[in-house]
């Protein structure tokens, strides 16, 4: 049943950052914003989205970061996952009023219940299903911890439905399905397009990672390709490399030129964990549909972000040109004084950064602005206004020259300050991430504001075209002539 829920946010807090590119002399600039709205505490869930509506599963909301060591001693140490802070409740949060709906999941089968109380999952969403694959959490008599073999698709317009009405949510919302390749925890998901996904690394956690029961950490050290017209429990392609190796990983859509075949939709793998131990990893790895597997990139040293963060990842087709932000996270370095300093702290950081990248060229890596606090294990949700491409990339030449809301960042795991070893909680805050590309009223992108653009804008005055809605108000009409204007050279 539908549970009540009040918090008080720290609204108006602000973090703004801008960096330029050389390339035809554009800008794209980032401000993350605290929002008014915010859930319950959470971290490493999932989540998808029915209209208007975010909805969030799984995860971890009594706690921060696990603990990272067992000892000499097993039987002596607390769990690393004590099975009271695993997130039980359903919850639902309107992205325009930021109404908050919780039910919970106490009365549904056991199987379901099983299969919701995981932390790290992957998930997809294919129209409105919600795909949760594995995680990692307590087994059915909460005497040990695994990763779960299954693939549960989750019907989002019930489950809504069912917290709106204030209705207990239906069990037949719930199809679970056996799927052994899919039983991994901390792997990363890409969308090719609205049918087609990447499952990306992972591993199977087997035990308690405090050292209390008998653990093993098997690496899948493989990518996944799905149909969904085909099946979301048997991939279509399997691509294996010892440098897939990885978990809790940035990996983002691309699109790589291809000569014959024109936009060629792909992913590439921005750092991940662990190598050797406890190393972060530095070589990117990219794929594009039809290579035989994928690509390893020596000729570039990611130095920041390489943990699971907030990500957004832009394309310019006049450009040729890739761009990941990678929103903080936990990084192999840090930046001090300009530089990049190798941190074998495996520092918490609030560094933004951005990587450009054309046709699998990596061509630079730099430090952008800051989060208002390192946050790690979240998911970025895209404004629905925003344009995209078939794999979800942001389309940079579609952006109008304004400042405009392009994704949230809800919840996540939290540290109080940037350091190596900080304080951890689980956060309820959402972000709001905007953007600016170009200069502010230069609909042509010719670094000018002159009369070309006022020419564009009264051609496309009172349509709801978007490159010339400076306001994003969905029409284009005389609050974007003013705003023309007020940025006129």
């Amino acid at each position: 049943m539908r549970k009540s829920f009040c918090a008080v946010s720290a609204a108006g807090m602000a973090v703004a950052c801008c960096v330029s590119t050389p390339a035809m002399g554009q800008e794209l600039s980032i401000r993350i914003a605290v929002s008014p709205h915010t859930i319950p505490p959470l971290h490493s869930y999932i989540s998808g989205e029915h209209d208007g509506w975010a909805i969030f599963l799984t995860g971890i909301s009594g706690m921060g970061l696990h603990s990272l060591l067992g000892g000499a001693d097993p039987g002596q140490l607390p769990p690393s996952f004590p099975v009271q802070v695993f997130n039980r409740d359903i919850i639902a949060l309107n992205l325009e009023t930021g109404e908050v709906l919780i039910g919970d999941t106490a009365h549904l089968p056991a199987s379901v219940r099983l299969a919701l109380t995981v932390t790290n999952a992957p998930s997809v969403q294919i129209g409105d299903t919600l795909h949760l694959f594995g995680g990692y959490g307590p087994n059915a008599d909460e005497t040990d911890w695994e990763t779960r073999a299954t693939v549960t698709a989750i019907d989002l317009p019930a489950v809504l439905a069912a917290l709106e009405a204030d209705d207990p949510i239906p069990s037949s919302a719930f199809v679970i399905q056996s799927a052994p390749d899919a039983q991994v925890a901390g792997a990363a998901v890409v969308k090719f397009d609205e049918r087609r996904f990447a499952l990306i690394g992972g591993s199977n956690f087997i035990g308690d990672y405090a050292g209390n029961t008998s653990f093993a950490n098997l690496y899948a050290e493989k990518a996944l390709i799905f149909d969904a017209d085909v099946s979301t429990a048997v991939p279509v392609q399997t691509l294996e490399s010892a440098t897939l190796h990885r978990r809790d990983m940035n990996a983002l859509p691309m699109t790589y030129t291809d000569t014959e075949s024109g936009p060629t939709p792909g992913f590439a793998i921005a750092g991940g964990v662990f190598q050797n131990g406890f190393f972060v990893w530095q070589n990117p790895l990219y794929f594009k549909i039809g290579d035989p597997g994928v690509t390893d990139v020596f000729t570039f040293q990611q130095q920041m972000n390489q943990y699971e963060a907030g990500a957004l990842s832009f394309y310019s087709a006049q450009l040729n040109e890739n761009r990941q932000v990678l929103l903080g996270g936990i990084s192999n370095a840090r930046y001090e004084n300009g530089a990049f300093i190798p941190d074998f702290q495996v520092p918490w950081v609030s560094d933004i950064t951005q990587i450009r990248v054309r046709d699998g060229e990596y061509l630079d890596e730099i430090v952008i602005g800051q989060t208002p606090l390192p946050t790690t294990n979240l998911h970025t949700l895209i404004d629905e206004r925003v344009p995209r491409a078939a794999n979800g990339q942001i389309l940079l030449d579609e952006l109008p020259p304004a400042e405009i809301l392009i994704a949230r960042l809800p919840a996540g795991l939290r540290a109080a300050e940037p350091a190596g070893a900080p304080l951890t909680f689980p956060s309820g805050e959402v972000w709001e991430v905007y953007a600016t590309f170009g200069k502010p009223g230069d609909i042509n992108h010719d670094g000018q504001v002159n009369g070309v653009d006022l020419l564009i804008l009264l051609s496309a005055f009172g349509s709801a075209t978007t490159r010339a809605d400076l306001n994003w108000n969905g029409v284009v009409d005389s609050g974007d002539l003013l705003f023309i204007l007020s940025n006129w050279d």
